[in-house]
């Protein structure tokens, strides 16, 4: 007779699994979609507080603070996200703040979306 496989974990492992900024997250582009604009920078800070390396984290927050107004903040949030992953953040995204209608390399060099994605 076979014994039914138990997965034991302690209550430390299990806390530290529920603290995920993914709530903060999608409650933020919630809003974006509800059209509550002035009520996502809790949801952006806290999730920022719970995983500041989120990929897409903080340049979704730049785009919400380029929305309302807020160059220099959304310009710190595009140059976080372009530390944190290089290889990924959008060319030229910071160009969007400058208020440039072609980001930088937007030519035919640039990578396209399908090519940089996993397959």
């Amino acid at each position: 007779m076979r014994r039914p496989f138990i997965l034991a974990c302690s209550p430390l492992i299990l806390a530290g699994c529920a603290v995920t900024p993914w709530p903060h997250y999608e409650a933020a582009i919630r809003c974006h979609m509800d059209g509550k604009m002035q009520e996502c920078d809790g949801d952006y800070l806290k999730a920022i507080e719970i995983g500041p390396k989120t990929q897409g984290l903080h340049a979704s927050y730049g785009v919400h603070l380029l929305l309302e107004g807020r160059r220099d903040e959304a310009l710190k949030e595009f140059a976080i996200e372009k530390a944190n992953y290089p290889g990924f953040a959008p060319k030229g995204i910071d160009q969007l703040a400058l208020g440039s209608s072609t980001p930088a390399g937007a030519g035919a060099d640039s990578v396209s979306r399908a090519e940089r994605s996993p397959r």
